[in-house]
């Protein structure tokens, strides 16, 4: 699927009802600009990730993260830490000034 359109990943996760992971932002872009609250979303955002080092990191974040993930949420996976942001995104409204 690395070279299939994003959306159409998406939908298949979605329709499978597994998570998508990917090694770049877009995915969490779909998903906010559609508020969609499905698929969740695995962004690793490491550098140097080759197959050797996903097979280890993946099964770890999933289990460190499984409620997140079957609740619908995009988990960034960085160097030093693992969050989670609960979908659909939604933007907050800009403050008035006072």
């Amino acid at each position: 699927m690395q070279r299939a359109d994003d959306a159409i990943v998406l939908e298949l996760a979605r329709e499978r009802g597994a998570a998508a992971v990917t090694l770049d932002a877009d995915f969490a872009a779909i998903l906010a600009e559609t508020a969609a609250s499905s698929p969740s979303v695995i962004h690793i955002r490491r550098e140097r990730v080759d197959a050797a080092v996903a097979i280890e990191l993946i099964p770890r974040v999933v289990s460190g993260n499984l409620g997140s993930l079957q609740a619908g949420s995009i988990v960034s996976v960085e160097e030093r830490r693992t969050r989670s942001h609960r979908l659909p995104i939604t933007r907050k409204p800009a403050r008035s000034k006072r």
